[in-house]
């Protein structure tokens, strides 16, 4: 399994490398989150992670992890399947495989993504110097792992922000990322999503992270137009709009809508996102006042 990092050390986010310590690390987060809950010494909490990750070849992260978790899908698939009257509550029934699953995932794959943060960051810098503060939204947070990157590389700059995390109600994903905010002294608040209020009231941001969401749910052009209403005029949104393969969660393969509904909204690519899945958007007119400042992601 990998080797926890439990010190944290603050650096010039202008000088940051691909293997600095700003970037978020979700496995050893979670193994001081076992400490502090369960009040165990840090070799106990190891050893109970390791118990975990090893019951896998290769741990959270490994085909043998996902095909376990297929398994469990249809094993309960004739109770928790993916229908628009049960898929809130088929999320909330996954949560624990969901839950290891994406705390294998990284924050980063290639130097390529550092330099997306560090374009991204240095954008919300200046969005900050001028406003005074700014706004992060998690649509569909999971664990936010690139949302709370840039939010460390931005407080370690001295920005002062707000992280909104809106998913469906998860209790041991909001208890993991509330020990984080936590931790990292960031302002935060949960916005759930549920059958009753399934696209709620977001705030007017300045970054949005959408990553592998629209094509979880039965009427993305509602979750777009949700957001726009609240998109600022120098918003940047991270999304992956491409069209899905099919699968059992898979329930919207074909995202014209969402690309066609950013472009009506004046929201243009400016390049490819982290992990070089998904897009950068801004406002075309936006775009073009920056692009020579910013302009890396085509």
């Amino acid at each position: 399994m990998p080797k926890p990092k439990l010190k944290t050390v603050k650096k010039d986010p202008k000088k940051l490398t691909h293997d600095d310590e700003v970037y978020v690390d979700h496995n050893s987060e979670f193994i001081e989150f076992i400490m502090h809950k369960n009040n165990l010494s840090q070799h106990k909490a190891m050893k109970l992670y390791e118990l975990g990750w090893n019951s896998f070849e290769g741990g959270f992260s490994s085909n043998k992890y996902s095909n376990f978790s297929d398994f469990y899908s249809e094993i309960f698939s004739w109770k928790h399947g993916n229908s628009k009257d049960t898929y809130h509550e088929t999320y909330k029934f996954h949560a624990p495989i969901d839950f290891f699953r994406m705390l294998s995932y990284k924050a980063y794959t290639s130097p390529r993504d550092v330099e997306v943060y560090k374009k991204i960051s240095e954008f919300l810098y200046e969005v900050a110097e001028r406003d005074g503060n700014i706004t992060l939204v998690d649509y569909g947070a999971g664990l936010a792992h690139i949302t709370l990157t840039l939010a460390k590389i931005l407080k370690f700059r001295g920005v002062e922000l707000e992280i909104v995390f809106v998913d469906i109600d998860r209790f041991m994903f909001k208890e993991f990322l509330k020990f984080i905010c936590e931790k990292y002294g960031h302002r935060f608040k949960f916005i759930d999503i549920d059958s009753n209020n399934p696209y709620p009231k977001i705030p007017k941001f300045d970054f949005l992270q959408i990553k592998d969401v629209f094509e979880h749910v039965h009427s993305p052009k509602k979750i777009l137009n949700n957001i726009m209403k609240s998109s600022k005029d120098d918003s940047i949104i991270s999304a992956t709009t491409d069209d899905e393969r099919p699968e059992m969660m898979h329930v919207t393969t074909d995202l014209k809508c969402i690309r066609d509904g950013l472009e009506e909204n004046n929201f243009i690519s400016s390049g490819k996102s982290w992990f070089l899945r998904g897009e950068i958007y801004m406002r075309s007119d936006r775009w073009d006042r920056y692009e020579n400042k910013y302009g890396l992601l085509r």
